[in-house]
């Protein structure tokens, strides 16, 4: 017979969460009270928020050792594209989260029919926030003649497809610099949602967070429902670089803009004329990445305010 537990070894119950009630508008005398009632429910949505992360478990998704996660949703990523860019959606155990950082990405190993006994690996970033329960999410877009885009292509819900990881070593560092940039094209902008999402999330974060997009046309903008939900921060504002679009599609509301450009050294000028009090993230193609790199060292972008993806 089992021996029972050992009450002290198994250490004190896990604090139970509570959720705030939010406070009618009325509740505020308008007196200028500090802290305000609605202060205070800002405050405890916070503490909410850490007790219930702090009582999670994580995968056993390890950086060394293959995990096979069972998928269990494909979502279009976009309108545009959604036969070539979609959401993988895989299953996680109740009340888990996969364990990683913002902008992390996972190794995935899969075979190809015509040499079974060989693997192929490819790597691809999480969508999905740290704190994300019960499944996460990955944007993967699939192209005519790739590999494993022709294993990709035939993903089919209930596949259990082996994974390892997290990997990636971008940190953001509160108060590093002022403004973050964050430049990226095509699937580029995955890494980049969680990190957005971090920031703006931290109300003692007050980083500046300029995102330049490059796709090609409108109906290629990938995440936009996240980028219109992070537009209504203070401090996130974006501009879209559309390379083949002569059209009038648009984003409504402030902080966005699209231009029917390819993103250029002048336009990079503008973001970095105090290059000293920016930090710059990019992701994309090796191409682009050589490309954005030229321009911040010619606009003497210092090496170690640049991060490559």
């Amino acid at each position: 017979m089992d021996e029972p537990e050992d009450p002290v070894m198994a250490g004190p119950p896990a604090p139970e969460v509570y959720q705030p009630v939010a406070p009618l508008d009325s509740d505020c005398c308008g007196s200028g009270c500090t802290p305000c009632i609605l202060d205070i429910y800002q405050q405890e949505l916070e503490i909410a928020k850490r007790r219930r992360t702090s009582n999670l478990k994580s995968s056993k998704l390890t950086p060394d050792e293959y995990t096979e996660f069972e998928l269990i949703d494909i979502l279009p990523a976009t309108a545009g594209v959604a036969n070539t860019a979609n959401i993988y959606r895989f299953r996680l155990p109740k009340d888990t989260r996969l364990g990683h950082k913002a902008g992390q990405h996972l190794i995935i190993r899969e075979t190809l029919a015509e040499t079974p006994r060989c693997s192929l690996v490819r790597q691809y970033s999480i969508l999905s926030d740290p704190g994300q329960l019960d499944h996460f999410d990955l944007l993967v877009k699939v192209y005519e003649e790739g590999r494993m885009s022709s294993v990709v292509r035939e993903w089919k819900i209930g596949r259990r497809v082996e994974m390892r990881g997290p990997a990636g070593d971008f940190r953001h560092q509160q108060g590093r610099q002022k403004k973050l940039i964050l430049v990226c094209q095509g699937t580029g902008i995955v890494p980049f949602i969680s990190i957005i999402r971090e920031i703006l999330e931290n109300g003692d974060d007050e980083t500046v967070i300029r995102l330049l997009y490059s796709t090609r046309r409108f109906s290629d903008i990938l995440a936009v429902d996240h980028i219109m939900e992070f537009s209504d921060y203070w401090n996130f504002s974006t501009s879209i670089f559309l390379s083949q679009d002569l059209g009038s599609g648009r984003l409504l509301g402030p902080n966005k803009e699209i231009v029917r450009a390819r993103l250029e050294y002048v336009h990079l000028q503008s973001e970095v004329s105090d290059g000293s009090d920016s930090y710059v993230a990019v992701c994309g193609s090796k191409e682009y990445i050589k490309a954005i790199c030229s321009y911040l060292q010619s606009l003497q972008v210092s090496p170690e305010n640049i991060f490559r993806f």
